[in-house]
């Protein structure tokens, strides 16, 4: 994390090898364990799930659809390169706990490092609406952040088809470099900015671990997501980026209204 960063993570090696891991934010301690590293996901409303793949030409993109054929034509599926997918934690048994109750339980445990290669924080960020005759548009940006104050921008736009039967929906993902942790926080902020010029649009915040979004935003919506476990709903494009805006504030210590 960088040093105006006002979370502070710490991981222990408890028995039976548990991954406990303590966050510190605003005095308050949260004490979870690490239920499993999996593969992360977008979270996004779609027939199929889209990897957190950052792919080695820096994009990707595809046509399918709810069936397997189109006028004859067979549609190759989607390969995805799952060594380029970016793995996310998913906790369990959150808890909130006074600092010295935490110091009291862990005190006889290993303290170990948080692993390099797993994000620490990951945001993301879901706009969704139709953007003509009730075809229906998303556009979705997460960032995942590491420990050594890097980011890395994924950003997916998803469409359906303007075919009768809707049956070719179509993405472009792409992905930024490895960034510095403000300037991933700047792009993610600058991808959702905006708000397109679609009908019936809804807002979206996800957080993983999405216990921080409840601590910082109040409890989110369950969904059934390994990666997002909550997500966080609004009708006005404003209320959604103050939210944001709150979190980026709360967590790193960075104002970034200014810098679009």
């Amino acid at each position: 994390m960088t040093n105006k960063s006002k979370l502070s993570i710490e991981r222990y090696v408890g028995r039976s090898r548990k991954n406990i891991v303590v966050f510190l934010l605003e005095g308050t301690t949260i004490k979870t364990e690490i239920a499993e590293i999996a593969p992360g996901e977008f979270p996004i409303e779609a027939w199929g799930s889209f990897p957190l793949e950052v792919p080695e030409a820096g994009f990707k993109k595809d046509m399918g659809g709810r069936i397997p054929s189109v006028f004859g034509l067979r549609l190759e599926s989607t390969k995805w390169d799952n060594s380029r997918i970016v793995s996310i934690p998913r906790y369990k048994k959150a808890q909130k706990l006074h600092p010295k109750t935490v110091k009291r339980m862990l005190a006889p445990v290993k303290k170990g490092s948080f692993p390099e290669n797993i994000p620490t924080v990951t945001l993301a960020v879901r706009t969704c609406g139709c953007y003509c005759d009730e075809r229906r548009a998303q556009g979705v940006s997460v960032l995942p952040t590491w420990s050594d104050g890097t980011a890395v921008l994924l950003e997916l736009d998803w469409c359906e088809g303007a075919a009768e039967d809707c049956v070719n929906p179509e993405w472009y993902l792409k992905a930024s470099e490895r960034l510095e942790l403000k300037d991933g926080l700047h792009r993610l902020r600058q991808s959702c900015a905006r708000s397109p010029s679609w009908e019936g649009c809804s807002f979206f915040l996800y957080f993983n671990p999405s216990f921080l979004g409840d601590y910082l935003l109040g409890r989110g919506r369950d969904i059934p997501n390994r990666t997002w476990q909550r997500e966080w709903k609004y009708s006005e494009h404003e209320t959604m980026m103050n939210g944001l805006d709150q979190v980026i504030d709360r967590i790193w210590g960075l104002s970034l209204k200014c810098d679009i």
